[in-house]
Order: C-alpha cells, then sequence, then structure tokens
C-alpha cells in the first residue's frame, strides 16, 4: 500500500512534535535539577535536604545567609522559598533583583497540607513522591474499649484543639484530641488533669524554660510520669514538613507501652 504525500507528512509533522514536546520536557527537568534554591524558613532547609539531590550544592539554608540580602544574591539562586511570615522587605527587594520569590502556605489542616507539597513540587520539581494520604502511617494509638484521648501541651499552656493540623493527624493515626474545643486554645494543669487524657504529649525544647512552667505542677507529676509523650520542639515547629519524623517519634514511644 502507498502512502499519500498528506500521510507522511502528517506523519513526520506528528514525528516533530513529539520530539519537541520530549525536548521541552527535558529542559525543564533539567532546569529543576540545576537549580539553585534559597531556603527562608528552617522548616524547609530540612526538607530541601531530604527531597533535592545534592542539596549540598544546590541548596542555600538559612544559618548560611542568616536573612542577609547581600548574601543570598552573591549565590545567584534560580528561586527562594519563603512563607507567610518572611521578611517582607527582603522579599521585595530580591524582586526587585529578578529574583524569583515563591511563598508556600503555612499548613494547619490537611487540605493546606496537600496544597503545601503540590506548591513545593511546582516550585522545586522535587518532592512529588511525597505521600500525604497517611496511607503509610498504619494506626498508632490501637484502641482497647475505645478510641485513645491524646492531649498536647506546648510552651505557656498552649494546644491545638479540633480544626488543625495536630487533630487531623490525631484522627489518621486512631486516636482522639481530648482538647476542647478548635484551633490553638489554653489549658491550666487543673483542666487538664480533668480532661484525664491516655497519653499526654509534651512538646520540649532545650533546658527549662518559665514558659514550661506548668510542667512543674504536682497535678500533673502522675501523668507526665505514667502517660506521657514528648516531641522535640523544633521537630513539632517543623510538622508540616517532617511528618513522617513526627510520627517515628511518637510511635518509638507508643509501642513499648
Amino acid at each position: 500500500m502507498i502512502s499519500s504525500p498528506n500521510s507522511s507528512r502528517l506523519k513526520t509533522r506528528s514525528a516533530g512534535l513529539c520530539l519537541t514536546v520530549f525536548f521541552i520536557l527535558l529542559q525543564a527537568a533539567t532546569a529543576h535539577a540545576s537549580q539553585r534554591i534559597v531556603s527562608l524558613n528552617i522548616c524547609f532547609d530540612q526538607l530541601l535536604e531530604d527531597t533535592v539531590p545534592d542539596a549540598a550544592e544546590h541548596v542555600l539554608r538559612t544559618d548560611q545567609h542568616a536573612g542577609n540580602l547581600e548574601r543570598i544574591l552573591r549565590w545567584q539562586p534560580d528561586l527562594v522559598l519563603a512563607n507567610p511570615f518572611s521578611n517582607p522587605f527582603l522579599l521585595d527587594a530580591l524582586r526587585r533583583h529578578s529574583v524569583t520569590v515563591t511563598t508556600l502556605p503555612e499548613p494547619d489542616s490537611w487540605s493546606q497540607l496537600v496544597e503545601f507539597y503540590q506548591r513545593y513540587s511546582e516550585a522545586t520539581g522535587y518532592g512529588q513522591h511525597i505521600d500525604v494520604t497517611m496511607e503509610w502511617a498504619q494506626p498508632l494509638f490501637v484502641p482497647e474499649a475505645e478510641r485513645k484521648r491524646v492531649l498536647l501541651l506546648q510552651a505557656n499552656h498552649y494546644s491545638f484543639a479540633g480544626d488543625t493540623l495536630w487533630d487531623q493527624l490525631l484522627t489518621r493515626l486512631g486516636a482522639v484530641n481530648a482538647a476542647p474545643g478548635s484551633g490553638l486554645v489554653t489549658l491550666l494543669p487543673e483542666q487538664i488533669v480533668r480532661l484525664d487524657p491516655d497519653y499526654l504529649v509534651v512538646v520540649q525544647g532545650e533546658g527549662f524554660a518559665l514558659a514550661s512552667r506548668n510542667l512543674l505542677h504536682g497535678a500533673l507529676t502522675p501523668l507526665l510520669t505514667e502517660r506521657q509523650l514528648t516531641l522535640p520542639a523544633e521537630l513539632f515547629g517543623c510538622m508540616a514538613q517532617q511528618l513522617p519524623a513526627v510520627v517515628e517519634a511518637l510511635r518509638t514511644q507508643v509501642e513499648p507501652l
């Protein structure tokens, strides 16, 4: 069978189109792979190190530039990752020097967490493998007669109640958030005792601080002795970016109990 000239031209155009698409995708992948990325947030530091190959060569961490405009510009970045709390004057100055700045959301719910990783992947070209469905995490707080009640305690009496990322994480781990209300709440030692949680998760920084003086309250001693789990403040503060590490830190304490 002899093909027509039109058919041959169509095949040639199709092949050319496929090659064009291939080279566009290849160029995009190469561009991402060679990006020089600046982090303006300590939580992004670890995330970039975990997801960017040869991060030492392609990532400038917060402790390496300390928010100094000249140091950042001297490094000639292709991308700067910021969050809503980054210095707006620094961001404006970077944009005036034609530096691409991407501001990622600060997740406070599971839907925002999904959005965060989508935007992170779009901006950097990395992180597509991160699974935020939590299908990788087996229920941690296995119920006996009913689901375990877990209460978070931070410095200055703060805790996260309903409609928060912490609350939704506990649900996925098979537990119930014992903190009443929604959002960020404060809990006095007497309230904590009345709530009588199965586990008290204490967020602790290095050394003792006056902000954590509520831990010295005598009424909390039985809870802290028998039911306490701890999370380092630097890990909990980056929970959205270090979710597997947070779950693992809890798991290593719950399973031996």
